[in-house]
């Protein structure tokens, strides 16, 4: 994607990561079936390290740095369904990574022995929720904001959405 304003490139290379983080996620659930053993060996723990600290911080900077910034000059832009319809994604996808961080954490300070179960069913919901929700924002949200941004109000932003890093 060759965007050609500052604050939707930024947004589509946090989309990248993520997809990148999702992709490690779903192999982690195709080696390890929900009812199989849970999987465990050299390496898991930094990735449960990784993934609770992007559920933790980079989902709730992204979401927040949206809402609170790029949502509002949508609204003023005549466009707040899409605004509100990602708005409503947010909240679904925030509680079910507040779930996923929680059971990451615990298995890896304690393993999979009680939770893998449950793990792998968040993870499901988590990858199902943010894949749909990337794509809406990919071939909705950013080409809306190529189209609304000034050379200004993208610098600004662009700023402040790198000083949330």
């Amino acid at each position: 994607m060759q965007e050609g304003r500052q604050t939707t490139r930024m947004i589509h290379d946090d989309h990248v990561a993520s997809i990148g983080l999702l992709n490690e996620l779903e192999t982690l659930l195709s080696r390890n079936r929900s009812s199989g053993p849970a999987p465990s060996g050299p390496g898991l723990a930094n990735f449960l390290r990784s993934l609770a600290s992007n559920l933790e911080r980079d989902v709730t900077r992204h979401f927040d740095f949206e809402q609170g910034r790029l949502f509002p000059l949508l609204g003023d832009g005549g466009d707040s369904d899409i605004a509100l319809l990602l708005t409503d994604e947010h909240d679904g996808i925030r509680d079910v990574a507040t779930r996923l961080a929680a059971a990451a954490n615990a298995a890896r300070e304690n393993g999979f022995a009680q939770g893998w179960k449950e793990f792998h069913q968040l993870s499901r919901e988590y990858i199902e929720r943010q894949i749909s929700h990337i794509q809406k924002e990919e071939m909705a949200l950013l080409p809306m904001l190529e189209d609304l941004l000034d050379e200004e109000t993208d610098a600004e932003l662009s700023q402040a959405y790198a000083e949330t890093r």
